[in-house]
């Protein structure tokens, strides 16, 4: 299945020679998206869900209180 992975990214012009060894290390670290640290920014069209990631992090940012449970 990786070779196959890799002469199709040739064929369609990603590399000129990637080998099936690259493709699996590609691979084992982009399908782990918990163990990067950045932020998913949305595109620009997609505004209210901005509007709503934003409050939800204004909600983290408050100090732990147990009487609002």
């Amino acid at each position: 299945m990786l070779r196959l992975l890799a002469d199709k990214m040739v064929k369609l012009g990603y590399a000129e020679v990637i080998s099936h060894v690259t493709v699996r290390d590609a691979l084992k670290n982009e399908i782990k998206p918990w163990q990067k640290k950045e932020w998913c920014i949305p595109p620009k069209a997609h505004a209210e869900f901005a509007c709503q990631m934003e409050e939800v992090l204004d909600i983290y940012k408050k100090a732990y209180d147990q009487n609002t449970l």
